[in-house]
């Protein structure tokens, strides 16, 4: 009997077109790192008639059968960096993507916000590890969150949300594709939590957290809402035997909801709570993440930006950061006038991204 170390797993993303439709190019994939999960087997839900009575016997379930193939979430976390978390956010924001290319190699890859449809970008997710091995499919970026506690690097986690619809080891062998043709993951950058910056006004007080040495902790959330539905005309995954199990095949953005939660010391004039309290609005509040080197030795840092044009103190309490006073701020970042959307992205990188 065999024994399979987690960290041995081969895994790999790449997107995807049309729901239900995986991708099976495998040149069309690259593997990438992050924090070690569990092994992700799909589930086959059942479903059972121990509701029917009338032959005399107690409730007692006669039959058990297969129903659909459960929509279950996936999540993708680790350290914060200019690989896998710029993927994985742009396609979260799945608006316009925009590259501006600077002293080469450096580019700005920059991302809004879609709010003009609900359809979400897709991935189909590769996995070996012993028996393991699927491709996960119609996987849309759902929750993603950045945090990041006083000095310590920046983490990032993206709860991905499918349908279900998946390849077997025996239906990946039956298509083109081959595991060899597999980009290796690039050698990413990662971010300095002491070179972190976070700065914002509102028209009347400027607000630099990082700069005045205020910012104890931070956390950025973003959602998508991904709802999907199960309907009648669903697939199977064998079409000749629906006790294979159907797959879900409605997936679509719900609601945009966005939060920005600093905790920062307690000042002497309390500048946010009466900036809360007067109704003042902040604009371009703007949080960057700097890399522990120089782009190819050049004079630009490795950036990570995330920023809310719009936004408004939701919360403002008072906290506590071990024997001293702090506060902490619930900032709601609103739909900017420019962008329509709540956040804008920008990661500075010398890589190409998928």
């Amino acid at each position: 009997m065999s024994d399979f170390l987690l960290e041995n797993i081969n895994q790999a993303i790449a997107v995807q077109g049309a729901v239900n439709d995986p991708q099976t190019d495998g040149a069309a994939y690259v593997n990438f790192l992050a924090n070690v999960i569990a092994p992700q087997i799909p589930t086959l839900e059942t479903v059972m008639d121990n509701e029917m009575v009338g032959d005399g016997f107690s409730r007692v379930e006669r039959n058990i059968r297969n129903f659909y193939w459960a929509r279950r979430p996936f999540t993708i976390a680790g350290l914060l960096n200019d690989h896998i978390a710029s993927i994985l956010f742009n396609a979260h924001q799945g608006g316009l993507v925009t590259t501006t290319n600077l002293t080469a190699p450096a580019k700005d890859i920059s991302c809004v916000q879609n709010v003009i449809n609900a359809t979400p970008k897709l991935f189909s997710l590769y996995r070996e590890l012993g028996g393991e091995r699927f491709i996960h499919s119609d996987m849309a970026p759902n929750n993603y969150t950045i945090t990041q506690e006083a000095e310590a690097r920046p983490t990032f986690s993206c709860e991905l949300q499918g349908t279900g619809h998946h390849l077997d080891t025996d239906e990946i062998d039956a298509t083109s594709f081959d595991a060899l043709d597999i980009s290796a993951a690039p050698e990413y950058e990662e971010f300095h939590g002491a070179a972190t910056e976070v700065y914002a006004t509102d028209g009347v007080e400027n607000y630099n957290w990082t700069a005045d040495g205020e910012l104890i902790s931070l956390s950025i959330e973003a959602g998508n809402n991904v709802d999907v539905r199960t309907r009648p005309g669903d697939s199977f995954k064998n079409a000749l035997n629906r006790n294979s199990g159907a797959f879900a095949r409605k997936i679509r953005n719900g609601k945009h909801s966005g939060l920005i939660k600093l905790k920062v010391d307690l000042d002497s004039s309390l500048r946010t709570f009466k900036s809360m309290v007067a109704g003042r609005k902040l604009t371009g509040l703007t949080i960057v993440f700097n890399g522990f080197n120089k782009i190819a030795g050049g004079a630009l840092d490795y950036e990570f930006e995330v920023k809310a044009p719009k936004a408004g103190f939701q919360m403002i309490e008072g906290d506590t950061d071990q024997d001293f006073g702090a506060l902490s701020l619930s900032i709601l970042p609103t739909r900017d006038i420019i962008t329509k959307g709540r956040y804008t992205n920008r990661t500075r990188t010398n890589k190409t991204l998928i």
